[in-house]
């Protein structure tokens, strides 16, 4: 295992007095519970919290109590409203010309004869699911730029694709 190099302080420790206000985000994944603890990790480092200040000062990026059916519009919104809230969403991907090449060369005589269903399947995209933070929004139905937490790369979200987002409690589902 690479020795990983500890990260410089944000500021100097033996100037800590009581009044002192102190800020953060940080991004947590539970890995284990015991009793009301749970053991999380965020950048490699494990904290120990306890079950109620996740519940009362925590979002859940999967959980949710209530589900709503509404535009492709008011989720898009939703998403860019999003904050510094963990969320997950769940969009097509762009559709890869390899795949559709590869998908129209195995198509069979019936299905290119019902074209429209065929021509709908490869021009959708895969569906992906992505847990993650919104990094920078667009407008409505542009795209936003977001953080994919468990690796930590940047994603862009194309708002047109979105299929259903959970966030803050609530489960957004766009409505056909």
């Amino acid at each position: 295992m690479k020795d990983e190099k500890k990260k410089e302080p944000k500021w100097n420790s033996t100037k800590l007095a009581v009044s002192n206000w102190f800020s953060g985000t940080r991004y947590f994944r539970a890995v284990e519970e015991k009793d009301n603890q749970i053991k999380m990790r965020s950048e490699g480092q494990d904290i120990t919290v306890s079950r109620d200040i996740l519940e009362q000062q925590m979002y859940n990026a999967s959980v949710f109590d209530t589900e709503e059916k509404i535009s492709l519009t008011k989720v898009a919104s939703a998403l860019e409203k999003a904050g510094e809230a963990c969320f997950t969403a769940c969009f097509n991907t762009k559709v890869d010309e390899k795949e559709v090449a590869s998908r129209l060369a195995k198509a069979t005589q019936a299905e290119l004869k019902n074209s429209k269903a065929l021509a709908s399947e490869i021009l959708t995209g895969k569906e992906h699911t992505l847990v993650g933070r919104l990094s920078k929004g667009e407008s409505k139905l542009g795209r936003s730029l977001v953080i994919d937490l468990p690796t930590q790369f940047y994603r862009q979200v194309d708002h047109r694709t979105l299929r259903w987002l959970v966030l803050k409690n609530v489960k957004y589902t766009v409505k056909k």
